[in-house]
């Protein structure tokens, strides 16, 4: 799509760390990434930071024009989806290691 985005957890040797230090400041916890930091529309015009996957594309889904803005139905039919397809891959994951059973 274009959209200009920074990923610190990739490009620098200790990434997580750095996302790890957000949650010093008051932020929510990031258990492990995907996280998603965006200036200026948090509480108080503070950052906001958004994690897991699915609360990430809750957010970016109206910004990017991917659900029609203002439509609440598309908008939790698409996190629907995409829980759906996160469920499928934990149990592939399950199903592929043994002592998930």
């Amino acid at each position: 799509m274009g959209t200009p985005y920074i990923d610190v957890s990739n490009q620098e040797t200790k990434g997580y760390v750095k996302v790890h230090k957000l949650t010093a400041e008051g932020k929510p916890p990031v258990f492990a990434p995907p996280a998603l930091l965006i200036r200026g529309d948090g509480y108080d015009r503070k950052s906001l930071l958004i994690s897991p996957t699915a609360n990430i594309l809750v957010y970016l889904g109206p910004k990017l024009g991917l659900v029609p803005e203002g439509d609440e139905v598309a908008r939790y039919h698409i996190n629907g989806l995409t829980l759906t397809a996160l469920d499928l891959c934990n149990e592939a994951h399950d199903v592929h290691h043994g002592t998930a059973l």
